[in-house]
C-alpha cells in the first residue's frame, strides 16, 4: 500500500478512487480532508452515502479501497477500539446505546474527556435527568446523551446529523459547544447535513458529495410536482378518542383530552425534548394505553386496523427486501391492493428513491430513504388516520418540499394526520403544545378549546 504524507496541519483524512457497495458506485474520487481547529460540513441528497462513510471512518464497516488517517496516521487496518482509542468518537443518526442503562452509568463510564461543562449543559439543555433509563428518554433526549459522549473525543468528532430530533432552541447551544470543542487543542469536528439545507453556522470547511456522473440520477433529479393521489375513498367521519389521563412521572402531559378530528384535519403536537410528544403519539395510534387512567371503550378512536403509526427514526425489517416492507406498510401487514401498490412504487421513483433500491435488503437503506419508504407507505395504505412522529426530520430540503407535497395532498383525499414537529407544518393545523399540561377539546370543527388542568402538575 503507497504511503501518503500529510501536512501537520491536517487532522482527519479520507481518500477513496471509488466508494461502492456491491455494484453501486456511492461515490469517485473521494478526497476528504479536515484541518486541525475546524469544523467541516458534509453534505450531499438522502442515500448517497454519508452515514456510510462515517461508518467507515470508525471501522464499524469495512469497504475495500477506503483509507483513514488520522493526525498523519494510517488507521485503515484498525478495528474500531482501535479507532475509538485513537481519538475518534461518532454520535450516529440513531441513538445505539443500551435503553436498560441509566444516564448516569453512561456519562461515568463514557464522558471522561468531555469538555467538563457539556455535561451539565446538555442535560439541562434537553431535561434529562441523571436516574433515568435510557429507554425512558425521548428520542431527542438520547440523541443529546451521544452527543455529550461523542465530544469526548481526543482528536476527531463526527455528528451525523447532529440536529435531527433536536428542539430547534437547543441547537445554537450545541453549535456554540462544537466550536469550543475544537478550539481545545489539535482536534475537528466533520458534522454531516442535508443537501440545500440553510446553514446558520459558519463551517470552516464546506464539502458537497461527489455523486458519480453515471450513478443513480434520482438522488438529485427529483420532480418538481406529485401528480398522483393515492386511491382513497373518501372517510365520511373519524371516531374520536378520549384519554383520561397521561403522565411521565409526576408530570401530567394530558386530563381528559377529547380529540375531535374531521377527515382532512391535520392536527400538530408540539413541544421540548422529553415532554412527551412520542408517548402522546402511540396513545393516540393505539400502540400503547396511557399510563395512568385508559381510553374508553366508546370513545377509544378509530379501530387499530384504520390507524398507520410512523414511530420517530422509522424501523424495517432489514431481513426482507425493501420492496417486502412496502408492501407490508401499503397493506398494513397484509397482501395490499395491487393498484396501491403501483400508485405507491410510482411515488417513490417521483421521491427519488429508484425502484432497484427496494430490491435487496432493507438493511442496506439509509435512514432518509427509510424516511421516504414510511411515508410514501402510510399515504398509499388504506388507513383513514396517519400517526407520524416527526416524519421530516431525516429528509434533505428537496425532499423535505416533496413530503410536504404528499401529506398535503393525503389531506385532500380526506385523511386525517396526527404528527409531532419542531417546525414546518405543511398547511394549516391545530397544535398541541406538551410545554404545559392540557385538557378539553383538539381539532372539533377545525377550532381547539384546549386549557392546563387546574391541578397541573408543574414540569420536572
Amino acid at each position: 500500500m503507497t504511503p501518503i504524507l500529510f501536512p501537520s496541519h491536517q487532522n482527519l483524512g479520507i481518500i477513496t478512487r471509488a466508494l461502492r457497495v456491491g455494484p453501486r458506485v456511492l461515490a469517485r474520487e473521494l478526497d476528504l480532508h479536515i484541518l486541525s481547529g475546524k469544523t467541516a460540513l458534509l453534505t450531499g441528497p438522502n442515500g448517497c452515502g454519508k452515514s456510510l462513510l462515517l461508518d467507515t471512518i470508525v471501522g464499524v464497516t469495512r469497504i475495500p479501497g477506503v483509507r483513514t488517517f488520522l493526525a498523519g496516521r494510517e488507521l485503515t487496518q484498525q478495528g474500531p477500539y482501535a479507532r475509538w482509542k485513537s481519538g475518534l468518537r461518532r454520535m450516529p443518526q440513531i441513538p445505539s446505546l443500551p435503553a436498560d442503562l441509566a444516564v448516569e452509568q453512561v456519562l461515568e463510564q463514557f464522558t471522561q474527556d468531555t469538555l467538563w461543562r457539556a455535561t451539565d449543559i446538555v442535560l439541562e439543555l434537553g431535561a434529562i435527568k441523571r436516574t433515568s433509563r435510557l429507554g425512558e428518554c425521548s428520542f431527542g433526549q438520547r440523541r443529546l446523551v451521544e452527543f455529550v459522549i461523542a465530544l469526548g473525543a481526543s482528536r476527531c468528532v463526527l455528528l451525523d446529523e447532529p440536529y435531527a430530533g433536536i428542539a430547534p432552541s437547543i441547537k445554537p447551544h450545541l453549535w456554540t459547544l462544537i466550536k469550543e470543542f475544537v478550539s481545545l487543542g489539535a482536534r475537528s469536528a466533520l458534522i454531516v447535513g442535508h443537501q440545500g439545507e440553510s446553514q446558520e453556522e459558519e463551517y470552516d470547511q464546506v464539502h458537497s458529495w461527489p455523486v458519480p456522473q453515471d450513478g443513480p440520477s434520482d438522488l438529485l433529479a427529483l420532480q418538481s410536482g406529485m401528480t398522483i393521489d393515492p386511491p382513497e375513498a373518501r372517510p365520511t367521519h373519524v371516531r374520536p378518542w378520549r384519554i383520561k389521563s397521561l403522565k411521565i412521572g409526576t408530570r401530567e402531559l394530558v386530563r381528559d383530552l377529547h380529540i375531535l378530528a374531521r377527515p382532512g384535519s391535520l392536527l400538530i403536537v408540539s413541544g421540548p425534548n422529553g415532554s412527551g410528544k412520542s408517548t402522546l403519539l402511540r396513545c393516540i395510534a393505539g400502540v400503547s394505553q396511557p399510563w395512568t387512567g385508559t381510553s374508553t371503550e366508546s370513545e377509544a378512536g378509530p379501530p387499530r386496523s384504520a390507524v398507520f403509526f410512523g414511530p420517530q427514526a422509522p424501523r424495517v425489517a432489514g431481513d426482507l427486501t425493501g420492496e417486502q416492507n412496502l408492501e407490508l406498510m401499503v397493506g398494513l401487514g397484509v397482501r395490499p391492493d395491487a393498484r396501491r401498490l403501483r400508485v405507491a412504487r410510482e411515488l417513490l421513483v417521483r421521491f427519488g428513491l429508484p425502484l432497484g433500491r427496494l430490491r435487496p435488503r432493507a438493511e442496506v437503506l439509509s435512514g432518509g430513504e427509510v424516511s421516504k419508504l414510511c411515508l410514501v407507505g402510510a399515504s398509499c395504505s388504506p388507513a383513514q388516520v396517519l400517526v407520524l412522529d416527526e416524519p421530516f426530520e431525516s429528509l434533505d430540503s428537496a425532499s423535505r418540499h416533496h413530503a410536504h407535497v404528499l401529506i398535503r395532498r393525503v389531506l385532500h383525499v380526506g385523511r386525517t394526520v396526527v404528527a409531532s414537529l419542531h417546525s414546518g407544518a405543511p398547511g394549516s393545523s391545530l397544535e398541541l403544545d406538551l410545554e404545559t399540561a392540557v385538557s378539553g377539546s383538539w381539532g372539533d370543527a377545525g377550532q381547539a378549546a384546549l386549557t392546563a388542568p387546574s391541578s397541573r402538575k408543574e414540569k420536572t
